[in-house]
């Protein structure tokens, strides 16, 4: 019932399998997947090769590398992953190695590596609000060269003035940083690693308009002016790529649902998933184990950026509820928003995100090409939007509102309010997992209906509707599963 390939080959394996499977809905700092206990390996001719000689390696310094396999149920493939190994024996003659697929394997994939060092493309520069990958719009930050190294900065990155944006003129220092797409820019890091990204958040219009804060700026090497193209991966902070998916996350309360044969990652809002009536009627042996529920409150708020002396003195507003035991916070925030007159042309007003923050620029006389972002920033590009005087100009912002006081979103940058991330991205699932009664069922499968086990889909077991949490299963025989062990939380619709 259960084999193994690599490279197309099949290992020699006649042992049972016992997984652990972890639906990736419930943790908020990991995003978990399926991993097999360690299982043995025949130490035979076959083996060696395909598992790349483990046991000579592991007498050498330095960790044995995972290989790549796929995985077979009943003669079809069930999961593509990679086989880690744990430990030789040689009385017996056997290896163990331990199965990961989903997330798991995702997780090793991806492990260390940052978004500085992906091989993500150039892109050639268009000073317009908009392009597939990046936007443009003005923020006020008079720090983002420092007065020694640039006496006439205007103060405002991005500044946009009569539908164009400003040139360097009259000896006043403008320059210009891209803000990078969030959904296009997933799409192109996840492609880097075989995954394609697809589901309901990133379709959400909305969210096609999130972008990540930069402070790289397009100065030339050789002075003043703006480069033809811009290496994407120079627009983002030196952080793991595990932290980019961790913070979006924690931030918009959302599942990945990872299809490893496929090579897809869905992404779907979680309040998406408990508000879904479809369920699936579930058989359940007789009797079950009622579990004590840890769920104790919880407090959510954002990781202020350090770099921004704008934050220095200021904290996010948070919201608490209840005893607030469990912390989301994402290693992430966004800017702070300001009404005021335009630095450049005192004759208008507007409303523009601001920060106080070094920038980054390439030109070796300013000594700024360290001056990285420290951490992950979000805002939303809201479009062209007037100022005090009717001229329109592409807004940057973490509300809902342009300068006259207009909706022009839904979706806010905070955590509070109607319109913040807690009202509109968590509460439906927050208000779940703090009134979920827990239970461990001992359920039947057959194979069709292991194969099929989908963790964003509720089951009906008994009149009740559950989501599972876990699930621990021992595959072996001919053409069935047997029996496995469901951790469910109750779900009330």
């Amino acid at each position: 019932m259960i084999g193994f390939r690599v490279d197309e080959q099949w290992l020699d394996f006649n042992a049972t399998l016992g997984l652990e499977i972890r639906s990736p809905l419930f943790e908020t700092n990991a995003v978990p997947g399926t991993k097999s206990y360690p299982a043995p390996f025949a130490d035979t001719p076959a083996n060696r090769r395909l598992l790349r000689f483990p046991a000579r390696r592991s007498r050498q310094v330095g960790p044995v590398p995972p290989v790549p396999a796929d995985c077979y149920l009943g003669g079809t493939l069930w999961r593509r992953g990679q086989l880690r190994y744990k430990d030789y024996d040689s009385a017996k003659n056997e290896y163990q190695y331990q199965f990961e697929a989903d997330a798991d394997a995702l997780a090793t994939q991806i492990e260390g590596v940052t978004l500085a060092t992906l091989a993500l493309p150039e892109l050639l520069v268009v000073l317009q609000p908009e392009t597939a990958d990046y936007v443009l719009f003005p923020v006020r930050n008079k720090i983002f060269y420092d007065k020694e190294n640039e006496a006439n900065y205007c103060g405002i990155v991005n500044h946009y003035n009569f539908d164009q944006f400003t040139t360097n003129i009259d000896a006043v220092i403008h320059t210009n940083t891209p803000f990078l797409k969030v959904v296009p820019l997933l799409r192109r890091v996840l492609g880097l690693f075989g995954y394609s990204v697809v589901g309901s958040w990133v379709e959400d219009e909305e969210i096609q308009q999130l972008v990540c804060y930069s402070t790289r700026c397009l100065d030339a090497p050789t002075g003043i002016g703006n480069v033809a193209t811009v290496a994407m991966a120079t627009l983002l902070p030196d952080v793991r790529v595990a932290d980019l998916l961790i913070a979006l996350q924690q931030t918009f309360c959302l599942g990945y649902l990872f299809n490893p044969v496929r090579k897809e990652l869905t992404i779907r809002p979680l309040r998406e998933v408990i508000a879904d009536p479809v369920y699936l009627d579930r058989r359940s042996r007789a009797g079950w184990r009622d579990v004590a529920s840890e769920v104790d409150g919880f407090v959510l708020g954002f990781t202020a950026d350090s770099g921004d002396e704008l934050l220095k003195n200021f904290s996010w507003p948070e919201v608490r509820l209840g005893n607030g035991k469990e912390v989301i916070k994402p290693a992430a925030d966004t800017l702070r928003m300001v009404r005021e007159d335009d630095l450049f042309n005192s004759n208008r007003a507007w409303l523009v995100p601001a920060a106080e923050q070094a920038g980054c620029s390439d030109r070796e006389e300013l000594d700024m090409q360290d001056n990285r972002l420290g951490q992950l920033r979000f805002l939303f590009y809201r479009g062209l939007q007037p100022d005090s005087q009717g001229y329109r100009y592409p807004l940057g912002s973490a509300g809902t509102v342009n300068y006259a006081g207009a909706t022009v979103g839904q979706y806010a940058l905070s955590w509070d309010g109607p319109q913040g991330l807690y009202e509109q991205w968590h509460k439906g699932w927050l208000d779940f997992q703090a009134n979920a009664r827990q239970e461990e069922r001992v359920v039947p499968l057959t194979l069709a209906e292991f194969k099929a086990l989908d963790p964003a889909r509720k089951d009906m077991v008994e009149g009740l509707k559950f989501l599972w949490e876990r699930i621990s299963v021992q595959l072996g025989g001919a053409d069935t599963i047997g029996e496995a062990r469901f951790t469910y939380h109750q779900t009330l619709r």
